[in-house]
Parts: structure tokens; sequence; C-alpha cells
């Protein structure tokens, strides 16, 4: 993500996500987390996330 409302869009999602309801059609999501952030400030504010999702397959 780049710029500062990307950034903070990012620090939303990861504060987010332990409650979010995912719409993955035939899948259900059964545990998500955060492996990992990165930021930088300059030039612009930066950040690197790196998501994981355990998925089921529904049905």
């Amino acid at each position: 993500m780049a710029g500062a409302a990307a950034v903070e869009a990012g620090e939303a999602l990861i504060a987010a996500l332990p409650d979010h309801e995912f719409a993955i059609p035939g899948q259900l999501v059964a545990d998500a987390s955060v492996v990992s952030v990165e930021q930088s400030p300059l030039p612009e504010p930066r950040m690197l996330v790196e998501l994981e999702l355990l998925l089921l397959e529904d049905g």
C-alpha cells in the first residue's frame, strides 16, 4: 500500500482481520492471521502486509 490513506486503510485491515467475515465462494475461512508487516515512511508512507488464510472447502 502506498500513500498515507492506503497505509491508514492497511492499519484498519490489520485491526479488523480477527472479526472479518470473508465471502469467498465455495470456501470457509477457518483462520486468518497477519504474518508480517513492513512499513517505510520515505519517500512516501508505504506498508507491505502479508496475510495467511486457512481455507476449507464449503460443501
